[in-house]
């Protein structure tokens, strides 16, 4: 299943996440969003040569993303959902 989520310049990872989760009608308190893309390499397409995928830890790295993407449309930001309840800023789940 696949949804388009506007990636606003400047935005932060944390707020995109609680985004992407609310887009596929999830709860932002009962899942985290583990966000990434696949290079781009020219001999991507050779057998036998597998790329890593990039996970998007923290704002920079969503920064540089944007900046490849507007160098390389054709990148693909993918997702996997993790159940975890967040914590609250006194450390008790919600």
């Amino acid at each position: 299943m696949s949804r388009i989520v506007v990636l606003k310049l400047g935005i932060k990872l944390s707020e995109f996440s609680d985004t992407v989760v609310t887009e596929f009608g999830l709860s932002e308190y009962k899942h985290i969003a583990s966000l990434s893309y696949w290079r781009v390499n020219s001999g991507s397409f050779v057998t036998g040569v597998k790329r890593s995928p990039v996970l998007l830890t923290s704002n920079g790295a969503l920064d540089f993303f944007v900046s490849q993407l507007r160098v390389n449309k054709s990148l693909t930001l993918f997702v996997k959902f993790n159940s975890s309840a967040k914590q609250s800023s006194d450390g008790l789940s919600q």
